[in-house]
């Protein structure tokens, strides 16, 4: 070991590996000292399984909300409702979503994120908060940051790591964390259009954009800013959500003016091109390319 010539001291009962499913495991030996070969670590207030699930980790948060909860109790029901409201969301909701910028959740684990708050904020009187909500909102907001990183801080590098000579296995594989806020931009300007609030120029050009290269236009903090505040997954959050897939259909022909006369059939049949904000805005677009072929 190369360890104390740099000063640094191993203590192999204190030790622990913690391996991936895809790694052959085998025994490894420090100082004549066999170490232990964990299945999940702790590791500055985080729970790491070897494979990759968040069950552990969301179970912690919860205990960790609840714990924080139960040491306001008192305090907490004799306060004013406006009162209670500000205490629930500066120490539960916190401890709850510690580490959640990088976590890759599934829908299960949000559920029971939520459980757990809509309970504590029952016994309070309060109305409860969408954790969905709350979680994606600190995904975006550690997004935006990571795309304005320079290139060699260790979280750029490994957000946008591509192992070479190796391929993911069959069947689907783990939704990665750049695939969540990928997903998560796609609900969010499905929402702000049905609004009409996805504005114009550049705005609206970016935050499309951003559909296919967050990590660009990330560096635009106005923009970026935006999404952060404005994001609402509701009821959309299922990929599979009809009016989501009509808006994909919608918005692909709005923003990349398909030539062919399937796309634009497909388009005008989805619910969505019936409202005016589509109609207006593929008038706007089909002019400029007119003034642009001419």
């Amino acid at each position: 070991m190369g360890c104390p010539k740099y000063g640094l001291n191993i203590n192999p009962s204190k030790t622990q590996i913690l391996m991936n499913k895809y790694v052959t495991r085998s025994d490894i030996d420090i100082l004549n000292t066999r170490i232990e070969i964990s299945q999940k670590v702790k590791y500055l207030g985080r729970t790491f399984a070897d494979d990759g699930s968040l069950t552990e980790e969301v179970a912690r948060r919860i205990r960790a909300g609840w714990a924080a909860f139960n040491a306001i109790r008192r305090e907490l029901l004799q306060s004013p409702q406006k009162t209670r409201i500000r205490l629930l969301t500066t120490t539960v909701i916190p401890a709850m979503t510690y580490g959640c910028e990088t976590w890759t959740s599934k829908e299960a684990d949000t559920k029971r994120l939520q459980r757990a708050v809509s309970n504590m904020f029952e016994i309070a009187g309060c109305d409860p908060p969408d954790m969905e909500k709350q979680v994606l909102r600190r995904k975006l907001k550690w997004a935006g940051h990571v795309s304005r990183m320079k290139y060699d801080r260790w979280a750029k590098i490994v957000s946008e790591w591509d192992p070479r000579g190796s391929a993911r296995p069959r069947g689907r594989p783990p939704k990665r964390w750049a695939d969540d806020i990928k997903d998560s931009i796609k609900i969010f300007i499905h929402n702000e259009a049905l609004r009409g609030n996805l504005g114009h120029g550049r705005r609206r050009i970016g935050i499309l954009e951003a559909r296919r290269a967050w990590s660009t236009v990330g560096r635009d903090r106005v923009t970026w800013r935006s999404l952060e505040s404005a994001t609402d997954c509701g009821d959309l959050a299922n990929e599979e959500s009809p009016a989501l897939t009509s808006w994909k259909i919608s918005c692909s022909t709005v923003n990349g003016m398909p030539a062919t006369a399937r796309w634009r059939q497909a388009a005008k049949a989805t619910t969505e091109w019936n409202g005016m904000a589509y109609k207006m805005e593929y008038a706007e677009r089909s002019k400029t390319t007119r003034s642009i072929s001419a």
